[in-house]
């Protein structure tokens, strides 16, 4: 994601290959920000207290966060908070348009981080520099980071932070500082939302709906209509069977491409105590999409996934998900998933074995919880892999599994109804659930 490079490529006083020795230690950096966050009410003194927070944990000089708006067709930042050396010349960096400053338009149109090194010589006398001109003038290296600060997908602003001396940052250090603008991201978006009305027309859906797609080898994901699939050969198939519950629970699923060959898939619930479980379902596929797009594994998804549940979401909200990637490869189909809260995987296999994957972990909340673990299915053709998402207690027990298996084997005459079946045996019909079915397919014959 990052891009690191010496600001003059003839200065051979910087290796960014050096060693980080002097990186400060990370521990607790990201939990301290998170703490912040969830501490209480959202204030406007929200984001100011976290880059104060940000720049004395990790030692930088200044840190700046800055809106991206448009004024006259000409994309300007407009700094809304500074910690540090950076609020000297934050309002002189504003004034610039966009386009003028190549690292910011790096990471606000492509999403990249960039990070600089730049060391130069003997600059001139303070008084006759102004600005960032000014405070460099007292030193003889500095490093700069630019990242950009998104949210659900979207990119709200740009942290730039910036430090004296010539010290390269690591790749730890690099996904720290990442991660710590998404936090800030999300903290920015939940104040947004907070001064913004609610839309009364945004109701939410409610009863059962289902989809069915086809995975080909290459990992496109092709949507259908019914049960067939004219034209398009098909590694995999999946079924989803979803159901809306009240205001205080909510489905999670998402399927997408990620590389070449694999796809992501998740299923799940959100809840939320006071209402407001449709809010944080989306905002939690969005996040588990967001990491798979980045090929972060499902365990430590989920565990960024409970960062986000903790610094945004409502007391007593809590999430379930199961998050899982899918590879493709010739006639075999590599699944890692990983677990937190209600749910559960059942696989049955072309040759009758039938395995269970029970729920593992307590869901993410704002209690902290150990971290899931990955674990790794090999699916034939002709295997069947049911995911479910919601109060699976009944499912869980005995007779739920031999029922599970017995409509696998027997099934009704399509997926979509096999789905359906499978969602009407899960605990309370009027709260949220989800099933996914996947099935591997047989490669057709050639004759």
């Amino acid at each position: 994601m990052e891009v690191v490079r010496p600001h003059d490529e003839d200065d051979p006083g910087v290796d960014p290959a050096a060693p980080d020795d002097a990186a400060p230690d990370d521990s607790g950096v990201l939990q301290s920000l998170v703490a912040l966050a969830a501490e209480g009410p959202l204030s406007d003194d929200l984001v100011p207290r976290a880059l104060e927070l940000l720049v004395s944990l990790l030692d930088l000089s200044g840190a700046t966060l800055s809106r991206v708006r448009e004024h006259d067709d000409v994309l300007q930042l407009e700094p809304i908070a500074s910690a540090g050396a950076h609020a000297a010349f934050a309002r002189d960096m504003s004034a610039r348009p966009l386009e003028s400053l190549a690292d910011v338009a790096t990471a606000v149109s492509e999403g990249r981080s960039v990070f600089v090194i730049d060391s130069h010589g003997p600059a001139s006398a303070p008084a006759t520099e102004t600005g960032v001109g000014r405070w460099r003038s007292t030193i003889s290296a500095h490093a700069t980071g630019v990242l950009p600060v998104r949210a659900w997908g979207s990119t709200l602003g740009v942290l730039t932070i910036e430090w004296p001396g010539s010290r390269h940052l690591g790749e730890r250090e690099r996904r720290l500082l990442e991660a710590a603008a998404g936090l800030i991201g999300m903290v920015l978006s939940r104040l947004e939302e907070a001064k913004s009305p609610p839309d009364a027309e945004a109701a939410a859906p409610t009863g059962v709906s289902t989809a069915i797609m086809g995975v080909t080898a290459e990992g496109v994901v092709v949507p259908h209509s019914d049960d067939s699939a004219e034209g398009v050969s098909s590694a995999l198939t999946v079924s989803v069977a979803t159901r809306y519950g009240t205001d205080v629970d909510a489905p999670i699923w998402d399927i997408a491409g990620t590389v070449p060959g694999a796809v992501a898939l998740s299923v799940g619930t959100a809840a939320a105590a006071h209402g407001g479980s449709g809010p944080l379902a989306a905002t939690a596929v969005r996040v588990l999409g967001t990491y798979a797009s980045q090929g972060v594994t499902p365990a430590d998804a989920l565990v960024y996934l409970g960062h986000a549940v903790r610094a945004t979401a409502q007391p007593g909200a809590r999430v379930s998900a199961l998050a899982c990637s899918v590879e493709m490869g010739g006639p075999a189909v590599t699944v890692t998933l990983a677990m937190a809260g209600a749910v559960m995987w059942m696989l049955l296999s072309a040759d009758g074995r039938f395995s269970v994957g029970p729920p593992e972990r307590p869901s993410l909340s704002a209690a902290g919880t150990s971290p899931p673990r990955n674990r790794h299915l090999l699916l034939l053709p002709g295997d069947r892999l049911v995911l479910f998402g919601g109060q699976v207690g009944p499912v869980d027990q005995a007779r739920g599994r031999t029922a599970v298996r017995k409509v696998l084997e027997e099934g009704p005459e399509s997926a979509v109804a096999t789905g359906r079946t499978l969602l009407g045996m899960l605990e309370d019909q009027r709260h949220a659930g989800v099933v996914a079915v996947i099935e591997a397919k047989r490669p057709r014959s050639n004759a």
